[in-house]
C-alpha cells in the first residue's frame, strides 16, 4: 500500500540524508567499516514504512489506517485474527490503537505461563478476536488454530519464518480456510526486501551475519536496499 504524503516525505528526506552521509562514507572507507550504520539505516527505513510514530513523529502511516479499515470488516464477520510484526514497539502502538477490540499480546519478553494464558484465551474465548504477536515469539510449538486470518504487518528476510507464522494457524485441528495478508509498501525498502529474498538470499543472510562475507557486499547491493 502506498505511503501517506507526510510519510513519503519523511522517507525521501531520510534517503537524502543517507546519500549525503552514509553512502559517501562507504565510498571512502568500504562497507565493513560502516556495517553497523548500514544496519541502522535499513532499520530506520523499515520503521518509516511501518509507522512514522516509531521514530517520534506525530502522524500515523498508511498501514495502520489500512489495518483499522480491514479489522472493522473482519470484526463484523467475527473473524479471529493474528497480527505479526518484528517490532515490539509497533505492536505496543497497535495495542493502543486497537484498544476498542481488547487485543491479546505476545512477545519474546513474556514468561512461559503468561504466554500460555494469552494463547489459551485466544483459543477458547469467542470474544478475543485479535492477537498481536512478535514474529519470532513462541517458536514452532505455538498452536493458534482458532485463527482464520493472519496479517503480516511487515516483511522479514527469511521466508521460512513468515511461513512458520502462518503455519501456526494450520496445525492439526484447524477446519477453517486461512486468509493470509501481507502489508507491503511498494517502491520502498520493503519491496526490495522481497526482491532480495527471491534473487539474492545470500546477501540478506550476510546482512544479519557477523562473518567476513560482509566484505563482499557491492555498492549495487547497498543502493538497492537503501535508495
Amino acid at each position: 500500500m502506498e505511503m501517506t504524503e507526510p510519510q513519503e516525505e519523511m522517507y525521501t528526506s531520510y534517503q537524502a540524508q543517507l546519500k549525503k552521509g552514509l553512502l559517501r562514507k562507504i565510498e571512502q572507507d568500504g562497507v565493513s567499516t560502516h556495517r553497523l550504520e548500514v544496519l541502522e539505516a535499513i532499520l530506520r527505513l523499515r520503521q518509516i514504512c511501518c509507522d512514522p510514530r516509531l521514530l517520534g513523529e506525530a502522524f500515523s502511516g498508511a498501514k495502520v489506517e489500512q489495518l483499522k479499515e480491514d479489522l472493522a470488516e473482519m470484526m463484523a464477520e467475527n473473524r479471529k485474527v493474528l497480527i505479526y510484526s518484528q517490532f515490539t514497539s509497533l505492536l505496543s502502538l497497535l495495542k493502543k490503537e486497537l484498544a476498542i477490540y481488547q487485543p491479546l499480546y505476545l512477545d519474546g519478553s513474556m514468561g512461559f505461563a503468561e504466554r500460555g494464558e494469552q494463547v489459551q484465551q485466544f483459543q477458547e474465548d469467542p470474544q478475543s478476536l485479535i492477537f498481536l504477536i512478535s514474529l519470532k515469539a513462541g517458536g514452532a510449538g505455538l498452536n493458534l488454530t482458532a485463527a482464520d486470518t493472519v496479517i503480516l504487518f511487515d516483511p522479514w528476510w527469511n521466508e521460512a519464518v513468515e511461513q512458520q507464522a502462518i503455519g501456526r494457524a494450520h496445525r492439526m485441528g484447524q477446519t477453517k480456510k486461512i486468509l493470509a495478508k501481507r502489508y507491503l509498501t511498494p517502491s520502498a525498502i520493503e519491496e526490495k526486501m522481497l526482491s532480495l529474498k527471491q534473487k539474492k538470499q545470500s546477501v540478506a543472510d550476510q546482512l544479519l551475519s557477523n562473518s567476513d562475507e560482509t566484505l563482499n557486499w557491492t555498492s549495487e547491493d547497498l543502493l538497492h536496499l537503501l535508495l
